[in-house]
C-alpha cells in the first residue's frame, strides 16, 4: 500500500512526494501506467480509465468516441510521455485553443476532409493564433488521427497533409523583423554594479546569467553538483519549470528543452571565482536563515540549488522579470533626479528581460570571432539557423556602426572634393 505524506494508505500503486503531488505507477497487461495529479480522486479515475482501455481495448473503448475523448487518450499514452512535462502542456494548450473548440465534441468518425479544409479557409480569412501555432497542431491532428487509423476506428484521416500557406493567411501582421535586443557594454557594467552596491544577493546570480548565456530556467535550475572547479566547467543538465496547469501552480525541476539545451561551459571571464564566493556567502547566509525560522525551500527536491532567494526557494522566471523590473525602475528613476539637477538629456536604462543577458553573451561571442557552430554549441540551439539569425543581426548591426564611423572621419574630405569639383565644372 502506497502512503500520504501524513501516513494515510492510499492504495497500491499511489504515492505522495513532499510536495504534495500524487503519483501512480501500475502494471497491467505488460504494460506500465504512470501518472500524476495534485488530487488524488481524478488522478484514480485517470488511471482506473487507463486500465479499462487496456484490458479491453481502445478499438472497443471509443468506437463511438468524440475528438477529445481520443485526443485525450492518444496524448496521455503516446504524445506526453515523450515529452518535457511543460512542452506536454503546451501541447494540450494549443489543442484545446485551437481545435477543441471546433471539432472536440464531434464524433471521431464523422470528421470529413471537407470539414477539415473548410475550417481552415474560414480560419485562413480571420486567424485567431500565429500560423506557426496552427501548423504545429495540425501536425499534432495528423499524428493522433493516424493512430485511430491503427486501432481500426477510422478508415481515412482528415488531417493529413493540411497546412496553412502563411502567404495566404490574411492577418494583421506585426513587424517581422527579426527583434533581437542586448545589452550594450557599459549597459552590462551598469546592471552588474547597481547589484553589487543595492541587491548583492542576486549579483552572482546575474553576473552567471550574463556570461554563461544560460536559459532562466537553466539558471534556476543549476545545481552545485553540475558545476566542476577544477576542469572549470559548467554541466547545463536541467531546468527549473514553473507553470499552471488545471489552475494548479507547478514547480520542479526537469530534462532541459532539447537534447543540444544537455551541453557544458567553460568559465568565462571572473564566473568560477565569482561561484566559489558564492557557495561560501550562499550557504552560511541561508544556514542562518533556517536557524532563525525564516527558510521556506524543499531541502529534498530543491536543496541543492546554485541560487535561491534569501528564502531558499527557488528563483522562478517571473521572480528573475521583477528583479530586472524593480532595478529598471530604481535606476530610471535616480537616473530622472540626476538629469534634472545636472541639467542634461537623461540616460535611461533600457527595458531589460531574462532572455536579454543571453542575447547579450551571444552575441559578444560572436563579435569576439568564435566560430558559429562553438557558439551554437555553447548556447544550446537545436538549429545552426537560430545562431545564423543572430550572427546575421551582429553583422549587419556592426556593418552600420562602420560606416557612420567612415562617414564622420571622411565627411570633410569628401565634401571638399565635392565643392572642388562643382567649382571646377562652372570655372
Amino acid at each position: 500500500m502506497g502512503k500520504s505524506i501524513n501516513g494515510e494508505d492510499l492504495g497500491k500503486g499511489y504515492y505522495q512526494k513532499a510536495n504534495g503531488l500524487y503519483y501512480a505507477k501500475k502494471g497491467v497487461a505488460g504494460e506500465e501506467i504512470y501518472d500524476s495529479d495534485m488530487n488524488l480522486e481524478q488522478l484514480k479515475r485517470r488511471v482506473n480509465k487507463r486500465i479499462k482501455i487496456i484490458k479491453e481495448g481502445p478499438g472497443v473503448i471509443f468506437k463511438n468516441a468524440t475528438l477529445n475523448e481520443w485526443f485525450m487518450w492518444w496524448y496521455e499514452k503516446y504524445k506526453a510521455p515523450r515529452l518535457a512535462e511543460q512542452s506536454a502542456v503546451g501541447v494540450l494548450s494549443k489543442y484545446k485553443n485551437i481545435m477543441a473548440e471546433h471539432f472536440g465534441d464531434s464524433r471521431l468518425k464523422l470528421i470529413t476532409e471537407l470539414d477539415v479544409i473548410d475550417f481552415l479557409e474560414a480560419w485562413t480569412k480571420n486567424p485567431t493564433h500565429a500560423v506557426n501555432s496552427m501548423n504545429t497542431c495540425l501536425g499534432y491532428m495528423n499524428d493522433c488521427f493516424e493512430k485511430a487509423i491503427d486501432y481500426n476506428l477510422i478508415k481515412f484521416n482528415p488531417f493529413k497533409d493540411k497546412k496553412i500557406n502563411e502567404k495566404r493567411c490574411i492577418q494583421k501582421r506585426k513587424d517581422k523583423e527579426f527583434s533581437y535586443q542586448y545589452l550594450s557594454k557599459s549597459d552590462q557594467e551598469i546592471l552588474l554594479q547597481y547589484f553589487y552596491e543595492n541587491n548583492h544577493w542576486y549579483y552572482a546570480m546575474l553576473y552567471v546569467a550574463l556570461y554563461t548565456g544560460m536559459r532562466v530556467g537553466e539558471v534556476g535550475g543549476l545545481q552545485w553538483k553540475d558545476i566542476d572547479f577544477e576542469k572549470k566547467i559548467i554541466y547545463i543538465r536541467r531546468a527549473l519549470v514553473n507553470f499552471y496547469a488545471d489552475g494548479k501552480k507547478r514547480l520542479f525541476l526537469s530534462s532541459t528543452k532539447t537534447e543540444n539545451s544537455v551541453r557544458i561551459i567553460p568559465f568565462v571571464k571572473d564566473v568560477g571565482v565569482i561561484l566559489e564566493k558564492w557557495y561560501e556567502i550562499s550557504k552560511d547566509f541561508l544556514k542562518r536563515q533556517k536557524i532563525n525560522g525564516y527558510w521556506k525551500g524543499n531541502e529534498e527536491e530543491f536543496g541543492d540549488l546554485v541560487f535561491t532567494t534569501k528564502l531558499g526557494t527557488p528563483v522562478t522566471r517571473y521572480q528573475f522579470e521583477k528583479i530586472l523590473n524593480n532595478f529598471e525602475k530604481s535606476y530610471n528613476k535616480e537616473e530622472k533626479l540626476l538629469s534634472t539637477i545636472e541639467q542634461r538629456i537623461p540616460m535611461y536604462f533600457p527595458h531589460s528581460y531574462p532572455h536579454m543577458l543571453r542575447h547579450t553573451f551571444c552575441t559578444y561571442l560572436i563579435k569576439a570571432g568564435i566560430d558559429v557552430k562553438i557558439v551554437q554549441r555553447l548556447m544550446g540551439h537545436k538549429h545552426l539557423s537560430t545562431t545564423l539569425e543572430v550572427y546575421y543581426h551582429v553583422q549587419e548591426s556592426d556593418m552600420f556602426d562602420e560606416i557612420e564611423v567612415f562617414n564622420k572621419r571622411e565627411v570633410d574630405t569628401l565634401k571638399t572634393s565635392y565643392i572642388n569639383m562643382l567649382y571646377t565644372k562652372t570655372s
